[in-house]
């Protein structure tokens, strides 16, 4: 006997590789502000660099996540609903 069932096709976007690129823009927005705010000549450019990488992979990997939300609602209301059929072998 074939039951009937509402399904919901949609593509849906996958959140790691969003928090990863979104990382990785912040890891190279940071090496950008270090080397054009010179401050590699500073006695302390060290926790400078550190302060640097840690907050704005964290904002980039937080603009990424943001990304992939928007994009998830935006796949969530262009869905499309059909009906399947569950075959039974």
């Amino acid at each position: 006997m074939a039951q009937s069932e509402k399904v919901e096709i949609r593509r849906a976007p996958k959140f790691l590789p969003f928090l990863l690129t979104g990382g990785a823009v912040g890891l190279l927005l940071a090496l950008l502000l270090f080397i054009i705010t010179g401050q590699f000549a500073k006695q302390d450019w060290a926790s400078v660099l550190g302060v640097l990488v840690a907050f704005m992979c964290g904002i980039g990997a937080f603009g990424g996540l943001y990304l992939a939300v928007i994009f998830d609602r935006i796949s969530k209301a262009k869905a499309k609903h059909t009906t399947a059929t569950k075959l039974e072998e």
